[in-house]
């Protein structure tokens, strides 16, 4: 099938990670199908004419939290009479995506990791759309992967540790279900303004505290500001022990969690609902609702046992490596695309 790619410039080209624009030139290589892309900054007085001439017979977006922003650009292709489509990474802000007018028009949207939570949610937000979902978000395994480093670190923090946003008006299923957890646990009402990544914040804030750990905290910054990215992240992850990954107020399976994995190196966080397979009862899970004694004693346990610890790591790490590759994800895009092909359009 020939099919056209449509995405947003800055995480999938222009950002220092190379997670997606890796993952996205991999498909266009090495799939079965006929594949052309196009950024979001494309000009060009004859584009339309210029991406026709591919003969397209289906199209893909492939959006992070511009939610279609750019989409006005490329308007002309919902008179193709081809499907289409939207693959999101942050769908966990519905008030910005349930009410864009070309976001409308798209048959099928699609969350970057599995998440029956958000499928349900949007189903029945979009009850005439195709929902689905690539299984992960896929490690490049040619980046992430064991160096055979010593390992100098006892525990990783890099990242976001704070997001403050009123999430509450989301209204999102999996966040007000945090919320009422939360508020059950400490007996009180939730403030307005609620961290996206409370356990990596909770995290921090304790662990900073402990002489006992080689800890090394890189600077807050988002994924496109770090200067610690690609092969560099990789290879200080592979230099420690454990590194903190969260699944969010919204339960989701962010990139932290194939990347620690993916460079031999322990999961220190809690296990998303819809990765339990590949990661409960394979990490150092902790979560935000336990105490601090609990928390540190499940750290130790880890760190006291290295001959365990060094078990756990490998075999996620091959489990990782097999399923969650980026041949996988062609494999993936495969059974998606015959998923849109067949879905009848209403």
């Amino acid at each position: 099938m020939r099919i056209i790619f449509i995405a947003e410039l800055g995480h999938y080209k222009a950002w220092g990670p190379k997670n997606y624009r890796d993952l996205l030139d991999f498909l266009v290589k090495n799939s079965d199908h006929k594949i052309s892309i196009y950024y979001s900054n494309a000009e060009s007085p004859t584009l339309e004419a210029d991406m026709l001439r591919n003969k397209p017979e289906m199209v893909i977006f492939f959006d992070t939290d511009t939610f279609g922003q750019y989409l006005e650009k490329f308007s002309f292709v919902f008179n193709w009479k081809i499907p289409t489509a939207i693959a999101l990474l942050d769908m966990f802000y519905p008030s910005r995506i349930v009410n864009n007018v070309y976001i409308k028009k798209i048959d099928c949207l699609i969350h970057f990791g599995k998440s029956r939570a958000m499928m349900d949610y949007y189903g029945k937000v979009f009850p005439k759309k195709l929902i689905t979902f690539f299984k992960s978000r896929f490690i490049n395994s040619k980046r992430f992967r064991n160096y055979g480093f010593e390992k100098k670190y006892d525990i990783v923090f890099y990242g976001t540790r704070r997001n403050y946003y009123n999430f509450r008006n989301e209204n999102l299923p999996t966040i007000n279900e945090y919320i009422k957890r939360w508020e059950n646990h400490y007996k009180k009402k939730m403030p307005e303004e609620i961290n996206f990544y409370p356990l990596r914040e909770r995290l921090e804030n304790l662990l900073i505290k402990q002489k006992k750990y080689k800890i090394l905290c890189l600077p807050e910054k988002n994924s496109y500001e770090s200067n610690v990215k690609n092969e560099e992240l990789s290879h200080l992850l592979n230099s420690s022990r454990m590194a903190v990954a969260c699944s969010t107020i919204a339960d989701i399976c962010m990139h932290k969690y194939f990347e620690i994995a993916g460079s031999h190196c322990m999961i220190l966080g809690d296990c998303p609902s819809d990765f339990q397979k590949i990661f409960k009862g394979k990490i150092c899970e902790v979560n935000e609702f336990m105490s601090d004694k609990e928390i540190l004693e499940k750290i130790d346990s880890f760190l006291n046992n290295k001959q365990m610890l060094e078990q756990m790591t490998e075999q996620i790490y091959n489990d990782l490596h097999k399923e969650h590759c980026y041949r996988e994800a062609v494999k993936n895009l495969s059974k998606i695309v015959e998923e849109i092909k067949n879905y009848k359009r209403i």
